[in-house]
């Protein structure tokens, strides 16, 4: 069977600075990304993007949208999410993404990373 993996690394970062994450689709060939979903925790419903022009399309009601900026690129596979890293938002989160396919039958996969901030006063 078809068999798809993304994966995303756990990010460092400063307070006050850009942060990005990628999230890297590993894909069987063929595969078609229809959506990009990115959430935290658990949470069912998240930021979600069309893959194709990386444009918002689903109701994200809990996120601050001003905040993110996002990148899809479905030629190289890879889909990112940047910020400007806060250390009372960002710190400790762990972000997921995960795709949707219009060829697989798959349920889409998720992959997950959290973010570590250091402040300007740690050493």
């Amino acid at each position: 069977g078809n068999s798809v993996s993304l994966s995303m690394s756990s990010q460092t970062g400063n307070v006050g600075e850009p942060l990005e994450l990628r999230c890297l689709l590993n894909p069987s060939a063929g595969a078609i990304i229809t959506a990009v979903r990115w959430f935290l925790g658990s949470d069912t419903t998240g930021i979600q993007l069309s893959a194709a022009t990386c444009i918002f399309v689903g109701p994200a009601p809990s996120y601050d949208l001003a905040r993110y900026s996002f990148t899809c690129s479905s030629s190289s596979n890879t889909f990112k999410l940047n910020m400007l890293a806060l250390e009372n938002s960002d710190d400790g989160k762990c972000w997921s993404c995960s795709v949707k396919f219009s060829n697989f039958p798959e349920k889409d996969k998720a992959s997950s990373a959290c973010i570590k901030l250091k402040s300007k006063f740690d050493s």
